[in-house]
């Protein structure tokens, strides 16, 4: 399981540091297609859904994508996926979730499958990763901070039925050697919207935000190397998950920022990637009341910003937490229960 992020990706640690400035000159060189594109889906202007769904077209696809997975080489993970749970593995829904991610382009959603395996085996072991749901009985012992503090959360849909992902650095296990358990949370928590919560096909075809925040006082500790390394390879593990592994796309990543948080995201700023990094917008956490104006022009409402942030949704994530360890305890987490 270790490996991927026992270091920052060698393929990530070439890329040239990349400033605030150079960052919107990057956005603004985008052609004037896409940035209309960025904009609509960021705003949530026209938020109709984006590809008319026939059964014709999802057959076809669904075909398709069969062709493209036998193309593929190496696929070790799916392969054994495939020879333990293959009607899940098979199955519509499952299939469908991936082709909504990729726009329909059914090669990129057959890269995203394999690529969806591999990081699942590499994250969860091989004698967990193998069977629909991912619950709180999959954490391992070092987890239970990243688990407890919750610093990833979804709380549910904005107006316009994208996903809300919420993510607050106070609520982080900071320690570098905890990374794995941070990015095995947001798996728990994504596979749960995507796949099992009541807005699984609206965040499927609209897409996700990300509301993150320090939370931490304003006199917080100096960032040391530690810091600086460990946003590095989170965000690293974040961004090839949402552009290669998980079925999910993420359509804006609001960041509300202090002074050490604003120096640590850029220097990190290289590790998002072009087509997320034009996605991001960054406020002053100090400035509330305009951040709350400025979401609510991007469709995000106040009833549906958590108060961290100066809005209205109290979201109970001890009580959400106890639940599911309940539930998933009295399902044992069944291979078939919850199944797509």
């Amino acid at each position: 399981m270790s490996g991927f992020s026992s270091q920052v990706p060698l393929w990530l640690q070439s890329r040239p540091q990349i400033t605030y400035d150079q960052m919107n000159e990057e956005s603004a060189s985008m052609p004037r297609e896409h940035q209309q594109k960025v904009i609509r889906e960021m705003f949530g202007i026209d938020m109709e859904d984006r590809i008319e769904e026939t059964e014709e077209l999802i057959s076809h696809k669904l075909e398709r994508l069969e062709e493209e997975i036998e193309l593929i080489e190496h696929k070790e993970a799916y392969e054994t996926a495939l020879f333990v749970m293959c009607e899940y593995v098979q199955s519509y829904k499952f299939n469908l979730a991936f082709l909504r991610a990729d726009n329909f382009n059914e090669r990129s959603a057959a890269k995203r499958i394999c690529a969806y395996w591999d990081r699942r085996v590499q994250l969860f072991g091989a004698d967990k990763a193998f069977k629909p749901r991912i619950s709180t009985l999959d954490f391992m012992e070092e987890d239970l901070d990243a688990l407890m503090l919750g610093g990833g959360r979804f709380i549910g849909v904005d107006a316009g039925g994208r996903g809300i992902l919420f993510n607050c650095r106070k609520y982080h296990d900071m320690r570098l050697s905890r990374v794995d358990s941070m990015a095995r949370l947001y798996w728990f928590i994504l596979h749960q919207a995507v796949f099992e919560s009541e807005h699984s096909e609206s965040v499927q075809k609209k897409g996700f935000i990300q509301l993150a925040v320090d939370g931490r006082s304003s006199g917080a500790e100096l960032p040391t190397l530690a810091t600086f390394q460990r946003m590095k390879i989170l965000i690293s593990q974040f961004y090839y998950d949402a552009e290669y592994a998980f079925p999910v796309r993420f359509i804006a990543l609001h960041n509300f920022v202090n002074r050490w948080f604003k120096m640590e995201s850029e220097h990190a700023l290289s590790f998002w990637g072009r087509s997320l990094r034009v996605r991001l917008r960054f406020y002053d956490s100090t400035q509330q009341e305009s951040n709350l104006h400025a979401l609510a022009d991007c469709g995000i409402g106040r009833s549906m910003v958590p108060t961290e942030l100066g809005g209205m949704l109290a979201f109970n994530y001890d009580e959400w937490l106890k639940n599911q360890v309940f539930s998933d305890m009295m399902e044992g987490s069944p291979p078939d229960k919850n199944a797509p």
